[in-house]
This record gives C-alpha cells, structure tokens and sequence, in this order.
C-alpha cells in the first residue's frame, strides 16, 4: 500500500484547517469552477499523478520539492518571495 504523498509535504492535514461552516460559492459558481479545472487538466497528457520530489541538503530525506521543511530533521528554509518553493543551495 502506497504512503499518503502529502506526509512528506508542508500541506496541512484537511483535519487540522478551520473550514467553513456551508459553501462560500453557489453551486452553479462550484460547477463553472470544476469544468474549467477538468478542462485544464486535460489540455496535458503528460500529467503525473506523483508531486515532484528532492533530497533535503541536510540529512538526505526525500521530500516535496515545493516543501520549506524537512519532515524528518525538521530544516527550514526559506520560501522564495515569487514561487513559494524553497531558496535551497547558494541561492
């Protein structure tokens, strides 16, 4: 059985976030918003299910490529002002 992809990720556990109590959109506002998603999915075929992934500088970990802390040694870094991703090596 494969790992839940997020544990190695600075995504928070859906149980951890204050959700709202009913939807903030209508659910004609919820469709137009799924249609357009489904159509940008499907303009690429080399779509991955997988997110990309790197080795942690300090202790060698694989860990998300976007993420801005090692889930095992717990390094931090910090995320880029324009992408979010992490200023890693001698930036």
């Amino acid at each position: 059985m494969q790992a839940n992809v997020f544990e190695i990720t600075d995504i928070p556990s859906p149980s951890t976030l204050n959700l709202p109590d009913k939807p903030l959109l209508t659910e004609e506002q919820r469709e137009q918003i799924s249609d357009w998603v489904l159509k940008q999915a499907t303009k690429y075929e080399d779509v991955s299910e997988c997110l990309e992934k790197r080795k942690c500088d300090k202790c060698d970990s694989t860990i998300h490529l976007g993420s801005c802390e090692c889930h095992n040694c717990k390094a931090v870094w910090e995320p880029c002002v324009v992408s979010g991703y992490p200023c890693v090596g001698d930036t």
